[in-house]
């Protein structure tokens, strides 16, 4: 599987948004969404999309609220066909175990979310994307690292869709097919990414590897048309 192949660094934009867009420090389903540009190829992207829940077993496909991006953990929560295998994707901070547990959802961040978030960021923020089936532990696949943010400008063209996909990964099951087509259709009304988030700068790399530096710029966008 070339996406994940051991050494394969992509670099990456992570955009984090909180779904409801309900009034901090209320709770809400707090969203990561992850764009790899040309990872399959020249204007062929991956595109993962993720929302607070947990790395518990028998929950990892439900979606529950939170107040950190920095604490907690993140799904997909509809399964992906990753090579051989059917699991849920998790994105779960790197630095969880050094304060509170990956299952913190309880952490209330002082100054909401995404201002916790930016404080993170700038102090080295660092996530593990891991694969899970629902009984078990998750398994480690990738990293993570945070860069600099990107000015909201220079994305206004940028749409995420977890049916922007490649070779060895793709989501799976009937719920993911009428995701597909829910997605299109509601980036067919608008002309760019609406509500409150972030968008920042990462590089991923598949463990084995040595591409641990972080982007200093974004990645060339391309534009993308709607479905």
């Amino acid at each position: 599987m070339p996406l994940f192949q051991a050494g394969a660094t992509h670099p990456a934009l992570l955009r984090f948004s909180r779904g409801a867009g309900l009034p901090e420090p209320l709770p809400d389903a707090l969203g990561v969404a992850i764009k790899l540009p040309n990872a399959h190829g020249p204007g062929a992207d991956q595109d993962l999309l993720l929302t607070s829940s947990t790395d518990r077993p028998l929950l990892r496909r439900l979606l529950f609220p939170a107040r950190s991006f920095a604490h907690g953990a993140f799904s997909t929560a509809l399964p992906y066909d990753l090579g051989n295998d059917r699991v849920v994707l998790l994105l779960v901070p790197a630095h969880s175990s050094a304060g509170r547990s990956a299952d913190g959802d309880d952490h209330h961040a002082a100054g909401g979310a995404l201002a916790e978030l930016r404080a993170a960021a700038a102090n080295g923020l660092g996530f593990e994307l891991r694969t899970a089936r629902s009984f078990g532990r998750s398994r480690p696949l990738a990293t993570l690292r945070i860069g600099p943010p990107v000015p909201a400008e220079q994305t206004e063209a940028l749409r995420f869709n977890p049916w922007t996909t490649g070779p060895g990964i793709r989501p799976a099951g009937w719920l993911n097919l009428l995701r597909d087509a829910a997605y299109r259709a509601s980036q067919r009304g608008r002309s760019r990414e609406t509500g409150p988030g972030d968008l920042f700068v990462a590089r991923m790399h598949r463990r084995g590897g040595v591409g641990d530096q972080v982007l200093e710029s974004p990645p060339t966008l391309h534009r993308q048309r709607p479905g």
